[in-house]
């Protein structure tokens, strides 16, 4: 069938969108909760992990998957931390989608040094907002990581014909 393929890219771009602002969302709620938890436990191992993004992403040799491992496991950190009864499984429901996998399996957002610093400071910002205690600021922090993370994505797809864009809200 003629323009089969663009009408795949095209849905796949949709559902990167859609798992983008979703994520975006629930990190946002996640952030707040562990602002408003004031849990000096849990914010150590954050503090250790923006730490070694910070290192990773001064390194122009560090490899896109090692820094998204590092990303992934302070994603965890703030959903565990949050106390939610659902939000980790559903945000691990999202990883599971197959244009999820192929993003996150290339470490798409962090093929460029400037990515990974961009996404260091992002969670540097995160990472502080939750340490004052400010919900509000960690929220709207953790969504703007996500936000970055989705435009550095979108920059390495083709132009749809259609003019659909990663655009996560």
């Amino acid at each position: 069938m003629p323009r089969h393929g663009a009408r795949v890219a095209t849905l796949a771009l949709a559902e990167l969108g859609e798992i983008f602002a979703l994520r975006a969302a629930m990190l946002g709620i996640a952030a707040r909760r562990f602002a408003e938890a004031r849990d000096a436990d849990a914010l150590r191992p954050l503090d250790d992990l923006v730490r070694r993004m910070h290192a990773a992403a001064a390194d122009p040799k560090t490899a896109p998957p090692r820094f998204g491992a590092l990303s992934i496991a302070a994603q965890q950190l703030v959903i565990e931390a949050s106390r939610t009864r659902f939000l980790g499984g559903l945000y691990e429901q999202l990883s599971g989608l197959g244009s999820w996998r192929l993003i996150r399996g290339k470490a798409a957002s962090f093929v460029t040094q400037a990515g990974r610093r961009e996404s260091a400071r992002d969670w540097r910002r995160v990472a502080q907002a939750i340490a004052r205690g400010d919900g509000e600021a960690a929220e709207r922090a953790a969504r703007d990581l996500l936000v970055h993370s989705a435009a550095r994505v979108q920059a390495q797809l083709p132009r749809e014909p259609d003019g659909a864009r990663l655009t996560p809200a």
